[in-house]
């Protein structure tokens, strides 16, 4: 069983999530964060939150002491993720597995991965409230 990413949107005490799969992007965080460096936007994991992956953690041992969610500036998050959509539309090569076919449909998914990303993160924007990527198992 693999993480995923959740968007999760402070709307006061409130927290938004469509509970949408976003695991492709959570597998290729390395490749990700990279393409940010060479796009000079923040990394795709500095916006990573990993209180709830925390909590589910704690129930196993007896940590009393559980993080506190981390919220982000939701146009920066906007700004990486279009900075990342535009890389996997621009340069098709950069995810292409030809050693592993069983890959072949991570670019697709990767792209609709964005593209809902920046759609909750425009509504985000457009109502100035914060966001995290939220890490779930």
């Amino acid at each position: 069983m693999g993480n995923t990413i959740w968007v999760h949107v402070r709307r006061g005490a409130k927290i938004e999530c469509n509970e949408a799969d976003h695991s492709t992007m959570c597998h290729m965080e390395r490749r990700l964060d990279r393409i940010a460096l060479r796009r000079d936007v923040n990394l795709l994991t500095k916006f990573f939150d990993d209180s709830e992956l925390a909590a589910e953690f704690a129930e196993f041992e007896d940590d009393e002491s559980l993080p506190e969610p981390v919220w982000f500036d939701s146009t920066a998050g906007l700004e990486t993720t279009e900075a990342l959509l535009a890389e996997v539309t621009e340069s098709p090569d950069l995810f292409t597995f030809a050693d592993d076919p069983t890959r072949s449909h991570w670019r697709s998914k990767l792209t609709e991965e964005l593209e809902d990303c920046r759609e909750i993160l425009k509504r985000a924007v457009a109502d100035g409230l914060p966001f995290h990527f939220a890490i779930i198992m």
